[in-house]
């Protein structure tokens, strides 16, 4: 993922929680990070016809 990319996610968070730490921002990033990639994932089986 992009930097810029990361930029605005931590951005995204810190308006909804302006008080979090730097460990509850990295989990959250990460966690959309597996999301992307568990996304992916689907997609390319639908498309493959799995």
């Amino acid at each position: 993922m992009s930097i810029k990319k990361i930029n605005i996610l931590r951005d995204m968070f810190l308006e909804s929680k302006p008080n979090a730490t730097a460990k509850e921002v990295a989990h959250f990033i990460k966690d959309i990070e597996t999301c992307i990639k568990l996304s992916n994932l689907k997609t390319k089986k639908i498309r493959s016809g799995l």
